[in-house]
């Protein structure tokens, strides 16, 4: 797989956790996409924040709530 498709597959895993919050009932409060790094703040009614990176240099797509990584996998 080429690196243009690990960024999209990248992207791709990143909208769909975003959107798994979102419906969850979650609300983005900060976004950053670029060519290195695509960062998504969440934070729900009941005071959770959910914090969700892709580093596309490292190819991890990792999850902090509340301040503590809770997730991190690879991206292939």
């Amino acid at each position: 797989m080429c690196a243009a498709d690990v960024y999209l597959k990248g992207l791709v895993i990143l909208a769909q956790r975003t959107q798994d919050f979102l419906d969850d009932g979650y609300s983005i409060v900060f976004q950053h996409k670029d060519t290195t790094l695509c960062l998504v703040k969440l934070i729900h009614t009941n005071g959770n924040r959910i914090t969700l990176k892709y580093d596309v240099i490292d190819g991890r797509i990792s999850q902090c709530t509340n301040g503590r990584e809770t997730h991190s996998e690879e991206v292939r």
